[in-house]
C-alpha cells in the first residue's frame, strides 16, 4: 500500500512538472528595453608593467547589460542579464 501511494505521488509530481513545461509560452518574444546596469572590475593578475616596475594588480573590466523581452500574445515578460568584457586595465596608466 505504501509503495502504491508513493507511486501515485510520484506520478502527480511528474505530471505537474510536465504540465508546467507545456504551459510555458512558446511564442516569439520581442525586445522592449535594453540598458546598461553598471560596470564591474575584477582583479585579474599580479604583474609588472611599463608604468610600474613593482608587482601590482591588473583588472578585467566588465559591463552588465539588461535586456527585457515581452510576449504580446500572452503578456509574459522575462529579463536577461549579459556580462560583456570591456578591457584589461592597469591602475598605473596615465
Amino acid at each position: 500500500m505504501k509503495k502504491f501511494l508513493a507511486l501515485i505521488c510520484a506520478l502527480v509530481l511528474v505530471c505537474s512538472v510536465v504540465a508546467t513545461a507545456l504551459a510555458a509560452c512558446t511564442h516569439t518574444y520581442i525586445l522592449v528595453h535594453e540598458t546598461v546596469a553598471g560596470t564591474s572590475s575584477v582583479p585579474y593578475c599580479m604583474t609588472t608593467c611599463e608604468y610600474n616596475q613593482y608587482v601590482h594588480p591588473h583588472f578585467l573590466n566588465y559591463e552588465d547589460k539588461v535586456y527585457v523581452y515581452y510576449c504580446p500574445k500572452c503578456g509574459d515578460t522575462y529579463t536577461k542579464i549579459v556580462k560583456t568584457f570591456i578591457n584589461q586595465s592597469c591602475p598605473c596608466q596615465p
